[in-house]
């Protein structure tokens, strides 16, 4: 029998979010459940609203509370009209929508129901009594308490945290991190009313109710339990509606799932449904999942394999084929069923790798670099009156990677740069995003009037320092080109001598004489037809040329990937050495992003060459597109 793994040392789970009052202070937590959902005790957002902690009515649609995350950025949500339980007696809890543009980046709790735990069991938990995070163990006792849904815990003899004020709304959790609840009161004996008596009650995750209050959108009362919102903020209401009852019903020995999904995505889906899951929490375990190369989303796969295996054994609601028919229209078009159907039979059939073996794709050599763990994409967007700033992170999970929408706001185009920096350091604190764990990818997709701003020289977090290394020190760049990754419409015509460029660059990913094409010693018109040669996957244009626009131009409608720009002596260098390199690793073009971080670093050059690279087909920008 396997150990059950231990919790990492001590610290705040990066999905609970501290609840302020007015003054800024913690006097809660609430627990990220899914994307904009949270949820917490009544009595906390009372509190954080300055009313009384036992008022019984839902505060109205209007009220707004803060959030904060441990190292700093803070969040508006609104107080859920579909979940409220407050005053003497009652459950005691409330649901909460973020308002602010994005959301956090701090993944979402693995929940397990209260009903798998065992008189004894220790648990976790972390809380704010004092305005900072302050640690408490608990022993779990049973169904006991205030509420016909309390459950009753109690302090270990060696523990010396009480659980006090600023502890409601914090998560109970396993000693393996997973999520059974929420921490709501404490006890306290009749004749010591001023010390809690060691004794604390919570509210299991399969005890959270149906609402109570209104119903948001028109929605019946009664009609959002607090699972159903989890779900519906990951996937949307249209979805929950159309898949929900029918792929709930379906339990794991009836379709199971895990030949169909590697060793890395088996993993993921362990951690986010458990054992023995349905169809349905299946389908939320793959939901976010961006698969690599061209492969079609996991969630489309898994949908489309649970219809056709399902439907010689039960009816398949019409409601189910739709949504199926039309998510998969818009994302794969016309052939989408023979797509899917393909991609089921390679995932079938293949023997997936063990997460030490080889990382190469099927059928392909290793490319080195070519995708790393995290990758912060920035759009910028012309409309009326500046540049719309959307940002976003991106963690590779699996196959692919699981794209998750931050901040969007209005800037001026002097102030892109400082903006940029602000958004790096912001990143900056989370985990898996410091240089120090690797170099992730800061991704920019431009349009093409503004591939020369100079995005390399930006400093990150590092406040004042006069020796503040730069993000193309610290951090992969690479450009992407808006006009040609997001076209104002469909233009297949235009489109192939990219896709036919990309794929000869998949076949020949090492730089050579024959894929390369410099274009100082050319005019305009020379270049037009120099790129006529479709073996060229690779150009290179210098700073200072009149005509870069018109470069760019004639680039972009031959269809060539990728492109290097900078100062003519510097490309001059790196060109050289690119091409003498006896060791492929050096010549490999996805190596291209890590090679310019290497030479910023060691001021060689590369901070003033800029990568724009486009690769048709990109999953990534595609999902980014679907958000």
């Amino acid at each position: 029998m396997t150990e059950t793994p231990r919790l990492a040392p001590l610290r705040e789970p990066a999905w609970q979010l501290r609840v302020l009052d007015g003054d800024g202070f913690p006097v809660g937590g609430a627990v990220h459940m899914s994307p904009r959902f949270l949820v917490t005790c009544a009595h906390v957002v009372n509190t954080a609203l300055g009313l009384p902690a036992g008022t019984e009515e839902h505060p109205g649609e209007r009220a707004r509370v803060r959030l904060a995350q441990s190292h700093g950025p803070v969040w508006e949500a609104s107080v859920g009209t579909e979940v409220w339980s407050a005053g003497h007696g009652e459950i005691d809890v409330a649901v909460l929508w973020l308002t602010s543009s994005g959301f956090p980046d701090t993944g979402h709790p693995v929940r397990v129901t209260g009903s798998r735990l065992r008189q004894g069991e220790p648990l976790r938990t972390t809380g704010y009594p004092d305005g900072f995070a302050l640690h408490s163990s608990l022993l779990y006792l049973g169904p006991a308490g205030p509420s016909r849904a309390s459950h009753q815990a109690t302090l270990p003899e060696n523990e010396v945290q009480p659980i006090t004020e600023g502890f409601s709304g914090c998560g109970a959790i396993t000693e393996s991190g997973e999520l059974v609840g929420l921490v709501q009161q404490n006890h306290f004996h009749a004749h010591d009313g001023d010390r809690p008596s060691g004794t604390a009650f919570i509210l299991t995750t399969d005890d959270m109710p149906d609402g109570g209050y209104g119903g948001r959108e028109g929605r019946a009362v009664g009609a959002g339990p607090v699972s159903r919102l989890t779900d519906e903020a990951l996937c949307g209401e249209v979805a929950y509606e159309r898949l929900h009852d029918f792929l709930e019903s379906v339990p794991e020995a009836v379709l199971p799932h895990a030949h169909l999904l590697d060793d890395e995505e088996r993993r993921r889906t362990r951690e986010r449904i458990g054992e023995e899951p349905s169809a349905w929490r299946v389908l939320m375990g793959l939901w976010n999942l961006v698969p690599a190369g061209d492969a079609p989303p996991l969630r489309l796969v898994w949908v489309h394999h649970a219809l056709r295996e399902l439907r010689s054994h039960r009816p398949v609601p019409p409601s189910a084929g739709r949504w199926l028919r039309e998510e998969a229209r818009e994302h794969l078009g016309d052939g989408w069923e023979q797509e899917l159907d393909s991609e089921l039979t390679r995932r079938s059939s293949e023997h997936a790798p063990s997460p030490e073996g080889p990382s190469a794709e099927e059928g392909t050599a290793p490319q080195p670099g070519r995708r790393p763990d995290t990758v912060v994409l920035f759009d910028v967007e012309p409309v009326t009156g500046g540049y719309k700033l959307s940002h976003g992170i991106a963690h590779r999970s699996g196959r692919g990677y699981e794209h998750r929408e931050q901040a969007t706001m209005l800037v001026q185009r002097y102030q892109l740069r400082d903006r940029v920096g602000d958004l790096v350091s912001q990143a900056g604190f989370r985990d898996g995003l410091t240089p120090e764990r690797g170099s992730p990818r800061l991704s920019f997709l431009l349009p093409k009037r503004l591939l020369g701003l100079d995005l390399g020289s930006v400093t990150g977090h590092h406040g004042d320092r006069q020796d503040a290394p730069t993000l193309a020190e610290e951090y992969e760049l690479v450009y992407h080109v808006r006009e040609r990754v997001r076209p104002p419409r469909h233009v297949p015509g235009r489109e192939r001598p990219w896709r036919t460029r990309t794929e000869r660059q998949h076949e020949h990913p090492l730089l050579s004489a024959d894929t390369l094409l410099t274009t100082w010693d050319r005019v305009g018109d020379e270049v037009r037809a120099a790129l006529s040669d479709e073996e060229v996957t690779v150009c290179v244009v210098e700073t200072d040329r009149l005509d870069t626009h018109n470069v760019y131009d004639a680039v972009l409608e031959s269809g060539v990937p990728t492109v290097l720009r900078g100062p003519r002596p510097a490309l001059l260098t790196l060109i050289g050495e690119l091409l003498t390199a006896r060791s492929e690793e050096q010549r490999h073009v996805w190596a291209l992003p890590s090679l310019l971080r290497e030479r910023a670093e060691r001021k060689q050059g590369g901070e003033g060459i800029v990568l724009v690279h486009d690769e048709y087909g990109d999953v990534l920008f595609r999902e980014v597109e679907r958000t």
